[in-house]
């Protein structure tokens, strides 16, 4: 046996135990969960629920620390650069995760390579939206108002999935339409409301108490298949606008290094809270569907959803820095 040889057998297993311990006494202390979205919106809300939920069965508090901005940038970015022992873990979307490495120029973390995947916690639809005085009953209305109304028409949008959900359309069918972006959902779809923008695209679970109330009309979801809340709504596909199929997702990661065995405790835990009340309650307003799998399933998924945007990206030409 060389002397190179010997020395990294001697390395590993005095590593061996090392790992052993820290999943054996892990967690002692309170974990920092960061959600990269304002308090109150539906994955913040999905993120207490699920820290309620783990929190006893790990035996420390899940503590949710916001940090909205930049598109959700900045908060994934600041839990790359955390220490990779566990205590600090992140949820986010297929924004930060997958479609911002195309989206901007620029990107100060790597959603591979700063990040250990955890858990996936589920996939939504987007629904294009309008008010009541567009008139709009369905997704040839809103091509007809758009036609009629050249320089006129606007689309409101307050994430990255719907600007490039904006851009795709205007480019499926032709229309001339200015995006307005917004910080927060809420903003929009209350300009919506009060005719300041004539139509949206946002998530289902955050417009629904508006459509069931009628306040807002949904005219197609971006989805492959209708959602389970509105089975009327129908599919973008349905709608002659093209195959795609761009859901938005969510799942949590570690920062690059968090030991596997703790990766693996957070799995199986966070995996075991998606059956719990409290989760499936935030998870269903939301209309997410397919949370689970193992670590290695959600990046083998993040992968391929990455190379997804980047040829949406350069379909439509968008760039938000």
């Amino acid at each position: 046996m060389t002397k190179l040889k010997a020395l990294l057998l001697c390395v590993c297993t005095i590593l061996a135990p090392l790992g052993e311990a820290t999943a054996q006494t892990y967690p002692s202390r309170p974990l920092t969960l960061v959600v990269p979205y304002s308090p109150g919106t539906g994955l913040d809300t999905v993120a207490r629920a699920i820290s309620t939920a783990v929190s006893p069965k790990i035996g420390q508090p899940i503590v949710v620390e916001n940090r909205p901005g930049a598109g959700t940038n900045i908060g994934v970015a600041y839990a790359a650069r955390a220490k990779p022992d566990g205590y600090t873990i992140v949820i986010g979307a297929n924004s930060a995760f997958a479609a911002n490495k195309s989206l901007y120029s620029h990107l100060n973390f790597d959603p591979v390579g700063d990040f250990e995947p955890i858990a996936f916690l589920g996939k939504g639809a987007m629904v294009v939206l309008t008010n009541q005085t567009t008139g709009a009953k369905s997704m040839a209305d809103f091509l007809k108002y758009a036609k009629e109304n050249p320089g006129k028409t606007n689309i409101g949008a307050a994430n990255t999935t719907a600007r490039v959900w904006i851009e795709l359309i205007k480019s499926m069918a032709g229309i001339q339409a200015e995006t307005i972006v917004y910080n927060n959902a809420g903003g929009m779809l209350t300009d919506l409301m009060g005719g300041q923008v004539n139509f949206a695209v946002e998530n289902t679970g955050t417009s629904r108490s508006l459509v069931s109330s009628s306040k807002l009309k949904p005219l197609a979801v971006t989805s492959k298949a209708r959602g389970k809340f509105n089975a009327t709504v129908p599919t973008l596909t349905e709608a002659n606008l093209g195959q795609y199929e761009v859901d938005t997702w969510f799942a949590i990661f570690a920062p690059k290094g968090t030991p596997q065995p703790i990766i693996d405790r957070l799995n199986k835990e966070i995996n075991a809270s998606l059956t719990t009340p409290e989760v499936i309650k935030a998870t269903d307003i939301m209309e997410l569907s397919g949370g689970g799998g193992t670590p290695q399933q959600l990046r083998t998924f993040q992968v391929a959803e990455i190379d997804k945007w980047r040829k949406l990206v350069d379909k439509t030409g968008i760039k938000l820095d």
